[in-house]
Protein backbone atom coordinates (compact mmCIF):
# COMPACT_ATOMS: atom_id res chain seq x y z
CA UNK A 1 0.00 0.00 0.00
CA UNK A 2 2.78 2.44 0.92
CA UNK A 3 4.77 1.43 -2.15
CA UNK A 4 1.76 2.04 -4.41
CA UNK A 5 1.20 5.48 -2.83
CA UNK A 6 4.90 6.35 -3.26
CA UNK A 7 4.88 5.25 -6.91
CA UNK A 8 1.76 7.31 -7.63
CA UNK A 9 3.46 10.38 -6.10
CA UNK A 10 6.57 9.69 -8.16
CA UNK A 11 4.51 9.50 -11.38
CA UNK A 12 2.74 12.76 -10.52
CA UNK A 13 6.06 14.40 -9.71
CA UNK A 14 7.84 13.28 -12.88
CA UNK A 15 4.96 14.10 -15.19
CA UNK A 16 4.35 17.53 -13.69
CA UNK A 17 7.87 18.83 -13.16
CA UNK A 18 9.85 17.59 -16.15
CA UNK A 19 11.79 20.68 -17.03
CA UNK A 20 13.94 23.34 -15.45
CA UNK A 21 12.81 26.92 -15.97
CA UNK A 22 14.91 29.96 -15.16
CA UNK A 23 14.03 33.65 -15.43
CA UNK A 24 16.71 36.33 -15.54
CA UNK A 25 15.87 40.02 -15.62
CA UNK A 26 17.96 41.51 -18.42
CA UNK A 27 16.62 45.03 -18.61
CA UNK A 28 13.88 47.60 -18.66
CA UNK A 29 12.51 49.76 -21.46
CA UNK A 30 9.78 52.23 -22.31
CA UNK A 31 6.85 51.23 -24.50
CA UNK A 32 5.49 53.31 -27.35
CA UNK A 33 2.88 54.56 -24.87
CA UNK A 34 5.65 55.63 -22.45
CA UNK A 35 4.91 52.77 -20.00
CA UNK A 36 7.71 51.08 -18.06
CA UNK A 37 8.41 47.53 -19.24
CA UNK A 38 10.54 44.67 -17.95
CA UNK A 39 12.51 42.27 -20.13
CA UNK A 40 13.28 38.78 -18.84
CA UNK A 41 15.22 35.92 -20.41
CA UNK A 42 13.30 32.66 -20.26
CA UNK A 43 15.39 29.47 -20.27
CA UNK A 44 13.52 26.19 -20.39
CA UNK A 45 15.65 23.04 -20.22
CA UNK A 46 14.09 19.68 -21.03
CA UNK A 47 15.80 17.36 -18.56
CA UNK A 48 13.66 14.33 -19.42
CA UNK A 49 14.00 11.46 -21.87
CA UNK A 50 10.90 12.61 -23.80
CA UNK A 51 10.23 15.54 -26.10
CA UNK A 52 8.03 18.35 -24.81
CA UNK A 53 5.54 20.09 -27.07
CA UNK A 54 4.65 23.69 -26.20
CA UNK A 55 1.95 25.59 -28.09
CA UNK A 56 3.21 29.12 -28.77
CA UNK A 57 1.04 31.95 -30.07
CA UNK A 58 1.06 32.28 -33.84
CA UNK A 59 1.21 36.06 -33.32
CA UNK A 60 4.75 35.80 -31.94
CA UNK A 61 5.97 35.00 -35.45
CA UNK A 62 4.91 38.48 -36.49
CA UNK A 63 5.91 40.38 -33.35
CA UNK A 64 9.35 39.06 -32.38
CA UNK A 65 11.86 41.88 -32.56
CA UNK A 66 15.59 41.81 -33.33
CA UNK A 67 16.47 40.79 -29.76
CA UNK A 68 14.25 37.68 -29.99
CA UNK A 69 11.85 39.32 -27.53
CA UNK A 70 8.14 38.57 -27.46
CA UNK A 71 5.56 40.82 -25.82
CA UNK A 72 3.21 39.15 -23.36
CA UNK A 73 0.33 40.49 -21.29
CA UNK A 74 -1.59 39.45 -18.18
CA UNK A 75 -3.97 36.68 -19.25
CA UNK A 76 -6.23 37.24 -16.21
CA UNK A 77 -6.42 41.03 -15.89
CA UNK A 78 -9.35 40.87 -13.43
CA UNK A 79 -7.17 39.10 -10.84
CA UNK A 80 -5.61 41.79 -8.67
CA UNK A 81 -3.30 39.66 -6.52
CA UNK A 82 -1.12 38.13 -9.24
CA UNK A 83 -0.10 38.63 -12.85
CA UNK A 84 0.04 35.59 -15.14
CA UNK A 85 1.76 35.50 -18.54
CA UNK A 86 1.73 32.71 -21.12
CA UNK A 87 3.54 31.86 -24.34
CA UNK A 88 0.20 30.60 -25.68
CA UNK A 89 -1.16 34.16 -25.73
CA UNK A 90 0.65 37.14 -27.24
CA UNK A 91 -0.27 40.62 -26.08
CA UNK A 92 -2.08 41.15 -29.39
CA UNK A 93 -4.14 37.97 -28.73
CA UNK A 94 -5.27 39.25 -25.33
CA UNK A 95 -6.25 42.62 -26.76
CA UNK A 96 -8.00 40.99 -29.75
CA UNK A 97 -10.89 38.56 -29.95
CA UNK A 98 -11.79 35.74 -27.59
CA UNK A 99 -11.71 33.07 -30.31
CA UNK A 100 -9.65 29.92 -29.89
CA UNK A 101 -6.12 30.99 -30.69
CA UNK A 102 -3.95 29.37 -33.32
CA UNK A 103 -0.63 28.13 -32.02
CA UNK A 104 2.68 26.96 -33.42
CA UNK A 105 3.90 23.62 -32.07
CA UNK A 106 7.34 24.09 -30.51
CA UNK A 107 9.11 20.82 -29.76
CA UNK A 108 11.86 20.83 -27.14
CA UNK A 109 13.82 17.59 -27.39
CA UNK A 110 15.51 15.94 -24.40
CA UNK A 111 18.60 17.74 -23.07
CA UNK A 112 17.85 20.86 -25.16
CA UNK A 113 17.20 24.47 -24.10
CA UNK A 114 14.43 26.76 -25.31
CA UNK A 115 15.63 30.36 -24.99
CA UNK A 116 13.63 33.53 -25.57
CA UNK A 117 13.09 36.94 -24.05
CA UNK A 118 9.72 38.14 -22.81
CA UNK A 119 8.68 41.76 -22.40
CA UNK A 120 5.73 42.97 -20.35
CA UNK A 121 4.41 46.02 -18.52
CA UNK A 122 6.18 46.55 -15.20
CA UNK A 123 4.24 45.09 -12.29
CA UNK A 124 4.03 46.99 -9.03
CA UNK A 125 3.36 44.63 -6.15
CA UNK A 126 1.71 41.26 -6.62
CA UNK A 127 3.33 38.06 -7.80
CA UNK A 128 4.22 37.24 -11.41
CA UNK A 129 3.89 33.81 -12.99
CA UNK A 130 4.43 32.17 -16.37
CA UNK A 131 1.68 29.68 -17.18
CA UNK A 132 3.17 27.05 -19.44
CA UNK A 133 1.07 24.61 -21.44
CA UNK A 134 3.08 21.44 -22.23
CA UNK A 135 2.56 17.98 -23.59
CA UNK A 136 4.95 15.19 -22.60
CA UNK A 137 4.96 12.02 -24.64
CA UNK A 138 7.77 9.61 -25.49
CA UNK A 139 6.08 8.90 -28.83
CA UNK A 140 5.48 12.52 -29.82
CA UNK A 141 5.22 12.48 -33.61
CA UNK A 142 6.62 15.79 -34.83
CA UNK A 143 5.81 15.07 -38.49
CA UNK A 144 2.18 14.26 -37.69
CA UNK A 145 1.87 17.47 -35.63
CA UNK A 146 3.43 19.63 -38.37
CA UNK A 147 1.28 17.97 -41.05
CA UNK A 148 -1.85 18.77 -39.03
CA UNK A 149 -0.58 22.32 -38.46
CA UNK A 150 -0.07 22.88 -42.19
CA UNK A 151 -3.27 21.22 -43.49
CA UNK A 152 -5.91 21.98 -40.85
CA UNK A 153 -6.95 25.03 -38.84
CA UNK A 154 -3.89 26.16 -36.86
CA UNK A 155 -5.26 24.93 -33.52
CA UNK A 156 -6.48 21.42 -34.53
CA UNK A 157 -3.08 19.80 -33.97
CA UNK A 158 -3.55 20.39 -30.25
CA UNK A 159 -6.65 18.18 -30.11
CA UNK A 160 -4.55 15.00 -30.36
CA UNK A 161 -2.26 15.80 -27.41
CA UNK A 162 -2.79 15.83 -23.66
CA UNK A 163 -1.59 19.09 -22.13
CA UNK A 164 -0.63 20.00 -18.60
CA UNK A 165 -0.81 23.62 -17.43
CA UNK A 166 1.74 24.64 -14.81
CA UNK A 167 2.52 28.03 -13.29
CA UNK A 168 6.13 29.04 -12.66
CA UNK A 169 6.97 32.06 -10.47
CA UNK A 170 8.92 34.88 -12.12
CA UNK A 171 11.25 36.21 -9.46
Amino acid sequence: MRLQFFLSLLIIYTSGFCQDIKFTKIGESKSKNDLDECIYRLELYNNTNSPICIPVSLSFGFTVNLNDTVEVSNIYPASGSSVIFSLYYAKSDIEGSSARYPAIPVIVNPNIYLLTNIRFAKVKGGKMFLKLKCSYNKKLDYYKIISSFKKEPKYKWMDNLNFIDKKYPIL
